[in-house]
């Protein structure tokens, strides 16, 4: 089964830090993005389209949608991770506000979840529960959240967290999953 994994397009959310479920709209950038990203990803045969239900990732697949005719199926298990007690904080401000709490999370992000929020593990959980439903005929494109690609890539694609931490996940990035083997198209 062939999986391509993509990160939303640009919001006006300016801070690098943490917004999970935030219910935000695509800038006037992320919209001519995701058209970018559409049409360069309507020759490589995808025939589903999952999305996480926030607007930012909604928004993204339905513009990439129109461009390759395959209709979008919202899914609540490809929300972002739940950021809890950190939730539109910055990092910095994540750690001044919350330094204890920051700490743990920082040192153990697979198993610590902050509070009112969930681990990376906890997040794993939804992304298998995803993809033991999936249909392994089809090549289908998730449209999802930078954190919960990370957890793609580390469950499916080989990927340490160390790895997956030290590189961003840019707007539109795309990753392609198959068989244990990870590329990225965008």
């Amino acid at each position: 089964m062939k999986l391509l994994v993509m990160r939303h397009a640009d919001t006006d959310w300016n801070k690098m830090g943490y917004l999970s479920y935030t219910d935000i709209s695509l800038s006037a950038q992320g919209r001519h993005r995701a058209e970018e990203a559409a049409k360069k990803l309507s020759g490589e045969g995808i025939n589903a389209i999952a999305a996480s239900p926030l607007m930012r990732a909604r928004e993204t697949a339905e513009i990439i949608a129109s461009f390759i005719r395959v209709p979008v199926r919202e899914d609540d298990r490809l929300r972002e991770v739940n950021f809890g007690m950190f939730e539109g904080l910055s990092k910095t401000e994540a750690s001044e506000k919350f330094p204890e709490e920051f700490a743990l999370r920082e040192k153990d992000k697979w198993n610590h979840a902050p509070e009112n929020g969930e681990s990376y593990r906890e997040a794993g959980m939804r992304v298998e529960y995803f993809m033991k439903a999936l249909d392994s005929r089809k090549k289908t494109l998730v449209i999802t959240h930078a954190t919960l690609i990370k957890i793609f890539l580390m469950m499916y694609g080989n990927a340490d967290l160390n790895s997956v931490e030290g590189e961003p996940i840019n707007p539109c990035s795309c990753f392609e999953l198959e068989a244990g083997k990870c590329r990225k198209l965008l």
